[in-house]
């Protein structure tokens, strides 16, 4: 009998949140039919629901809910009243969609939006609701995803240390699972690709590139990754650093680069959609994130052969072998993060044994398929039990 499903998807586009999603819905069997309700304004021409769909297998019913990529911030009070009103009637087209499509359980991100959304759906009708967790626990979730954690029927966790976060936090263990998040494959490097992006870059053939793709925020270690590439580039003359992303502190790191000392040898992109591209000119990638939850980028460039240099901290160290896959260094220790960087950029026979490591360790633990179907069960179990509790059989 299938299980029914009804999810509603609205900041940030096709965020790492939805990837993952998608990823999960993509290889679920027909038993867990869906209901996904997918943010997307009339005038938008991003195609982000549209690349929902690509990935997850599954069509999605397309509203616009309100939500801008300014809606948690300062704004006037028109600018309130007219979101708080399109999110209201977003909000009572989700029930009815949910409704109709005879939805069992209600599933969401912990994104401020995406979860006072499923909270009311499943509140309305009266059904369970599961949170997936990919960020750590704080006041930047918001008042009422925190609250929730601590009252929805199961929070699924990115990584073991998530679920450690959540049980610090005081979440019910009983409630708490962990699916490390994978990644398709093959992943996509193609043939030629490499030359084609550092012809793009303005890159030497036979440089030595590290790169890093990220969010632009304090917690990814940009800065870091930086200062330790400025403490070796007199070191490895043939060396360059690539950022890709875009953040709050974006103005904050060009500002950096244009200042350091070893400006000419770093390029920074900007958002890149073409990631796995881009991947494919890099030689190693550097992630000195702090806390990292889990770490999607850093699993992309392992699948993609590259060695990566990291902190040994968060949900890193559950991707990255050190000394096999890559190296790490103690959380913060900058000049530690400077010395496993010059050592990769230095050693093309340890990158490339280090990159091949990365690339079969992804192949062999971060299926998609082992955690679709541990999604499935938990989404088939959650509804289940509630349906013995309404029952009367507990």
């Amino acid at each position: 009998m299938s299980t029914r499903l009804f999810a509603p998807k609205i900041a940030h586009g096709f965020s790492s949140e939805a990837r993952v999603f998608a990823s999960l819905l993509r290889h679920t069997s027909s038993d867990v039919e869906t209901c996904i309700a997918y943010h997307e304004r009339t005038s938008s021409e991003d195609g982000d629901a549209l690349a929902f769909e690509q990935a997850a297998g599954r069509t999605v019913h397309r509203l616009d809910t309100g939500w801008r990529s300014n809606s948690g911030r300062r704004q006037g009070f028109k600018s309130k009243l007219v979101f708080s009103l399109r999110f209201y009637l977003a909000l009572r087209k989700m029930e009815r969609l949910a409704k109709d499509s005879g939805a069992q359980v209600v599933y969401s991100s912990q994104q401020k939006w995406d979860c006072t959304a499923a909270t009311y759906v499943a509140k309305k009708l009266g059904i369970p609701q599961i949170i997936h967790l990919h960020y750590n626990i704080g006041p930047w979730l918001g008042q009422l995803p925190r609250k929730r954690l601590m009252s929805c029927e199961k929070v699924i966790t990115v990584s073991d240390f998530i679920s450690g976060e959540a049980l610090s936090a005081g979440i019910d263990p009983q409630n708490v699972v962990a699916i490390r998040n994978t990644i398709e494959q093959p992943f996509a490097v193609q043939t030629g690709d490499r030359n084609a992006v550092r012809a793009e870059l303005k890159l030497p053939l036979d440089a030595t590139v590290a790169g890093m793709v990220a969010r632009i925020e304090t917690t990814k270690g940009q800065m870091d990754a930086l200062r330790a590439f400025e403490a070796v580039a007199a070191a490895t003359p043939e060396s360059y650093l690539v950022f890709a992303g875009s953040g709050e502190l974006e103005e904050s790191l060009r500002q950096a680069i244009m200042a350091s000392p070893a400006a000419e040898r770093i390029r920074f992109l900007g958002f890149r959609r073409d990631v796995p591209r881009l991947l494919s000119g890099l030689d190693l990638f550097i992630h000195p994130s702090r806390l990292e939850p889990f770490g999607l980028s850093v699993l992309e460039a392992q699948a993609a052969g590259l060695p990566v240099v990291a902190y040994a901290s968060g949900g890193i160290p559950e991707i990255v072998i050190h000394d096999e896959t890559g190296l790490l260094s103690r959380h913060g220790d900058v000049d530690g993060l400077a010395a496993d960087l010059q050592r990769l950029l230095t050693n093309p026979a340890q990158r490339s044994a280090m990159g091949e490591a990365a690339r079969i360790r992804v192949s062999d633990h971060f299926q998609p398929q082992a955690a679709s179907g541990r999604f499935e069960e938990i989404v088939e179990s959650v509804a289940h039990h509630r349906a013995l509790v309404t029952a009367g059989s507990f």
